[in-house]
């Protein structure tokens, strides 16, 4: 499909920093919040750990890394939606969210399906920080959810900036890509992800990201 030019608004690299740094806040804050409530636990529930051959001191890491690791994920998927939306926005001001209605069936579950960004080209694009589903149902929700996003008018393009890495998700991800390429939409992840932001808006995100950590763990 042929880029079509946006009128740009101001760099948004400095909201997208804060955003980042916002989120890492969020994140450690409610850590804290969640170690300080599992320090009351009971855990009865680590007699199993116990049968399983599983240290006391091994269970406890296991089950606070746990924890923490649900924590972070959310916040992570939570703030990169965020800053590819302000991305694109800053190319696209009238890129925004939109829902459009699910045609598959009657009585259709959902109702709609949200895109995560409407360009003013009218594609749609659904965005995945990672993607590792291994369920083995999503396949034919993502094919009701293409058709949906075709009958309203817009082209489906699914980004994911990191691309899954064990094989059930890999396989998963394999079975979608001919979906959207049949529908004339895109189905990019990693680098050609990346680069698809960067050529639609001139922003680097990746290096963003990368400059980030940096500062961080100096």
């Amino acid at each position: 499909m042929r880029d079509v030019p946006c009128q740009r608004t101001p760099d948004p690299t400095n909201a997208i920093r804060r955003l980042l740094r916002e989120g890492a806040a969020e994140y450690a804050a409610g850590a804290a919040a969640r170690m300080a409530e599992m320090d009351l636990d009971h855990n009865a529930h680590r007699l199993v750990f116990k049968a399983f051959g599983v240290r006391d001191d091994e269970a406890e890491l296991i089950d606070r890394y746990q924890n923490k690791g649900r924590l972070l994920y959310a916040q992570a998927g939570q703030v990169m939606g965020k800053a590819l939306l302000a991305c694109f926005q800053s190319a696209d001001p009238a890129a925004a969210r939109k829902m459009v209605p699910n045609i598959v069936g009657t009585n259709p579950r959902p109702k709609e399906y949200e895109i995560d960004c409407l360009l003013s080209s009218n594609e749609g694009i659904e965005f995945k920080w990672r993607d590792n589903t291994t369920d083995g149902d999503h396949v034919r929700k993502e094919e009701n959810r293409i058709r949906s996003i075709l009958a309203a008018g817009y082209v489906p393009v699914r980004l994911i900036l990191f691309a899954p890495e064990r094989k059930a998700a890999m396989k998963v991800q394999r079975k979608m890509k001919p979906l959207y390429d049949s529908s004339g939409g895109r189905f990019l992840v990693g680098d050609e992800a990346f680069r698809f932001v960067e050529d639609r808006t001139g922003i680097d995100l990746h290096a963003i990201l990368a400059g980030m950590g940096q500062e961080t763990s100096a």
